[in-house]
């Protein structure tokens, strides 16, 4: 009963947020929305209505890591939980003025996020305080192989109340990975150094790993497992792609298949549809202050407004793109050419640039609105 109380305590804590923050949204709906959007009498809408903000802020939830208490700092975690009920609210408020066929006041809406917001500073704070109350600082040991490595892990002294490091221990024998065919490791250190390894990893809690071999890197991870230790390390890239790896069930035995990432046609398309959407309504809505920018250029000094470039985009293909001029029009574009090949003969590593390479003032606005 004892190792399921904490765990039970901090999810009593994150249904108390969640339902909290479904009240209040639901306290706004009918104080503002229901009339005009589902009408006087409660049914149906209002339970769909519901239901849809609920649904939403659980999956945004997850997505952007509102509960992670004791991996995140407070202010991440309170980040987390505005951006998921924010986007709910203006989900909810998209699906409210379809309902009510007209523009609905946001301001309620607004107030209602304000409300939440102050509701999740004071949770957060209370829920993060439980969480360190119930889970003391873990007694800690770093592995690393070199310095570049244990610095990969500095910010764990953000989060001294979960982790305290109070050991770290270089380990420089080679990868084995790395050596020729039947070469032994350095030195004779392997089956002596593994054992002293695990002498030290006997008195702690949590074991961070950085750097080392894979081989030894997996031990490690199986002796934490077996004596019940958590354990935490660095992924190498092979990690990465294989944790991707898909799980293949026409075998007696487990296998597993890695290769390249093929989205479905389904997104693609719909991923293409966006892409020409946010594309269109990006260009509506910059067009004056790019306007402005050419106008700009050409009083500056009356050239070509635009100028083409060529992109490199996938699978290598060239394309070919409109751009606002942002430098001066060259007319004698072999004296430039002569002098920087002078200059590359001669190795200057510092020199003046002349009028003609210099970036016009307008063109610097149009940096910003391109």
């Amino acid at each position: 009963m004892r190792a399921i109380r904490k765990p039970l305590m901090m999810r009593g804590m994150v249904l108390l947020h969640y339902g909290m923050m479904v009240v209040l949204f639901a306290v706004c709906w009918q104080l503002f929305y229901r009339h005009a959007a589902a009408g006087s009498v409660f049914g149906a809408v209002d339970i769909s209505v519901y239901a849809f903000y609920a649904v939403s802020l659980v999956m945004l939830s997850r997505i952007y890591g509102a509960y992670r208490m004791g991996l995140a700092h407070v202010g991440e975690l309170l980040y987390g939980q505005a951006l998921a009920n924010l986007i709910s609210l203006a989900i909810t408020y998209i699906l409210a003025c379809a309902l009510a066929r007209k523009l609905l006041n946001p301001l309620a809406g607004f107030g209602c996020a304000a409300v939440q917001a102050l509701f999740s500073a004071g949770w957060t704070i209370s829920a993060n305080r439980l969480y360190f109350s119930l889970h003391k600082p873990k007694r800690t040991v770093v592995i690393y192989r070199g310095e570049s490595d244990l610095r990969k892990l500095e910010e764990i002294r953000f989060f001294a109340e979960r982790w305290s490091v109070e050991r770290t221990v270089q380990w420089d024998e080679e990868n084995v990975h790395d050596l020729p065919y039947k070469k032994e490791t350095p030195g004779g250190r392997s089956f002596e150094g593994i054992q002293k390894l695990m002498r030290i990893m006997e008195d702690y809690d949590a074991v961070f790993v950085s750097g080392v071999s894979a081989t030894l890197r997996n031990g490690i991870v199986k002796y934490c497992v077996e004596k019940n230790k958590a354990c935490y390390f660095v992924p190498h890239t092979g990690d990465v792609i294989i944790s991707g790896a898909e799980h293949i069930r026409s075998f007696s035995v487990p296998i597993c298949r890695a290769r390249r990432s093929r989205p479905a046609p389904e997104y693609l398309l719909l991923k293409r549809a966006m892409d020409i959407l946010l594309s269109l309504l990006a260009i509506i809505v910059t067009s004056p202050f790019m306007a402005i920018a050419a106008l700009a250029i050409w009083s500056y000094d009356h050239g070509p407004v635009l100028y083409k470039q060529v992109r490199l985009t996938k699978d290598g293909r060239l394309f070919e793109i409109l751009n606002l001029r942002w430098m001066q029009v060259v007319y004698e574009l072999h004296k430039i050419q002569a002098t920087i090949q002078t200059i590359i003969c001669r190795r200057y590593t510092e020199f003046s640039l002349t009028s003609d390479f210099r970036h016009s003032i307008a063109g610097f606005a149009g940096v910003f609105a391109d």
